[in-house]
């Protein structure tokens, strides 16, 4: 993660915790303490029970955190801004290719189609055209 996204890096210094921690399972702590130390508007998982858990812990949370799965959060960025999403695909791409020739926009695209993301990877595709062409 800290490769495809830097800015994503958040110092938690030990001690700090939350009464919304209690209702978090133990491996999932450090994310929810970073999301918070971050002021983050969104915490981005695959997994669902800690996605069941935030929700029922966002009244304890001092700030509105919304818990998402990635298809989700891809389609509300992209749908938000499509050129800024894929300026930032763009980026992350790029960084990715510097360590493996296997990255590019057609295996990404393939990827969320294998996904159910089809409807995402579609749009992207179609602006990644318009920001080419720009």
């Amino acid at each position: 993660m800290s490769g495809a996204f830097p800015e994503a890096l958040v110092a938690c210094p030990p001690g700090v915790t939350c009464d919304a921690e209690a209702a978090i399972n133990a491996k999932d702590r450090h994310v929810l303490r970073a999301a918070i130390l971050g002021e983050a508007d969104v915490v981005v998982t695959e997994d669902v029970q800690f996605r069941a858990q935030g929700e029922r812990a966002r009244r304890l949370l001092p700030q509105d955190l919304d818990f998402q799965g990635c298809a989700e959060f891809m389609a509300f960025a992209v749908d938000v801004d499509p050129a800024v999403a894929v300026d930032a695909l763009d980026g992350m791409l790029g960084r990715w290719s510097a360590r493996t020739s296997n990255a590019s926009w057609p295996r990404l695209l393939s990827w969320m189609d294998r996904r159910g993301w089809g409807e995402v990877s579609q749009v992207l595709d179609r602006y990644r055209g318009y920001v080419a062409d720009a």
